[in-house]
């Protein structure tokens, strides 16, 4: 249930595998429900609303009601009087077309029956399933806009820097888009902290050095600068491809 981003391209998925189910809209729910299992991909606010217009409508057993908002716990759903209730959240970003879900971890939480079906669905989609409790969902939902959302916080500012160089905007964001593709497909294969390159990776102190001072009239961007460039420090110190001595300047650097 739900037409939107998430909806189709689960639908979509679905759609290739031998289940029967029906895709409809949340806000066009048919008067008689009688499905096993209902996956719900609405908006966060609407779930429990939505939920209680499925048990209104449900004839027969007792369905099971699975949610995929990441940063709710299923208890969303059990508040609202479904019985069996689990999250099944996508680990994949849903910006674009239809992304793939073959080999994307999925995030499951709930009781034991939902967590049951919420398997088998990622089974089905060739996903991975990795189960979680209440307390650890919400701490795997910060993980993932970690690295996802608030990334666009460090690729805006710097196509605001490229931008004030008098590059087009559209041609900035293309490059970096670019860029940052790369980058993912090295996070994922060879993976950290092999994916690390750059002046950091080498032990460049006199490049970190100069990009400070590059960036003394642009605060913002010095300060995002500083914040992650320590924590480069840790991961180019465990690739191991840098000079320890070169690394502790680049730390001392950065501390001062």
């Amino acid at each position: 249930m739900g037409a939107g981003r998430v909806g189709t391209a689960l639908a979509v998925a679905l759609g290739k595998t031998e289940l029967a189910f029906t895709h409809v809209a949340a806000r066009a729910l048919p008067e008689r429900l009688d499905a096993g299992v209902y996956l719900l991909c609405v908006r966060d606010p609407q779930l429990a609303a939505v939920a209680k217009v499925i048990l209104a409508r449900h004839e027969g057993p007792s369905p099971i009601v699975l949610h995929t908002a990441g940063g709710v716990p299923s208890s969303v759903l059990r508040d609202a009087g479904v019985e069996a209730a689990a999250v099944l959240h996508p680990l994949v970003a849903f910006a674009g077309g239809p992304p793939a879900l073959a080999g994307a971890l999925f995030a499951i939480e709930g009781d034991a029956r939902a967590r049951t079906a919420a398997e088998g669905l990622v089974v089905r989609l060739g996903g991975r399933p990795v189960l979680l409790d209440a307390v650890q969902l919400v701490r795997y939902h910060a993980a993932a806009v970690l690295a996802s959302n608030n990334v666009l916080a460090l690729v805006d500012e710097a196509r605001a820097i490229l931008v004030g160089l008098g590059i087009e905007p559209a041609l900035a964001a293309r490059g970096l888009g670019s860029l940052l593709g790369g980058v993912a497909a090295n996070v994922a294969d060879p993976g950290l902290p092999q994916a690390l390159t750059g002046p950091i990776a080498r032990g460049d102190v006199e490049a970190v050095r100069r990009h400070l001072a590059a960036l003394a009239d642009a605060p913002v961007a010095r300060a995002l600068y500083l914040a992650t460039a320590s924590r480069l420090v840790e991961i180019a110190r465990a690739k191991g491809a840098a000079d320890e001595t070169a690394l502790s300047a680049v730390a001392q650097l950065l501390r001062n």
